[in-house]
C-alpha cells in the first residue's frame, strides 16, 4: 500500500509526499501539490511499481509535477 504524507514547506505551502515501499524493493518517493493528485497517482502506478520496480522511474514526471506546483503557487508573484 502507498503512504501519503502532508509536508509543509518553510514558505507555508503544503505539498503531499507519496511513498511506495516494499520489502526487498528500492522505495519510490515523489511529491504532489494536492492529496487528490497523490491518491490518483498511487492508484494508477502502485501495481506497476510492485511488478517491475527496476523499470519504474518517473524522474521526468516528478520534475513536471514540481514545476506545475510552483507555477500554480507563484503565478501572481514578481521575481525579486
Amino acid at each position: 500500500m502507498a503512504s501519503i504524507f502532508k509536508r509543509p514547506l518553510k514558505n507555508g505551502i503544503v505539498m503531499w509526499r507519496l511513498m511506495f515501499r516494499r520489502k526487498g524493493i528500492k522505495p519510490f518517493i515523489t511529491s504532489f501539490a494536492t492529496e487528490e493528485e497523490a491518491q490518483k497517482f498511487a492508484t494508477l502506478y502502485e501495481e506497476k511499481y510492485v511488478l517491475d520496480p527496476d523499470n519504474f522511474t518517473f524522474d521526468q514526471l516528478r520534475q513536471l509535477r514540481i514545476n506545475e506546483f510552483y507555477r500554480k503557487n507563484n503565478s501572481g508573484k514578481k521575481k525579486p
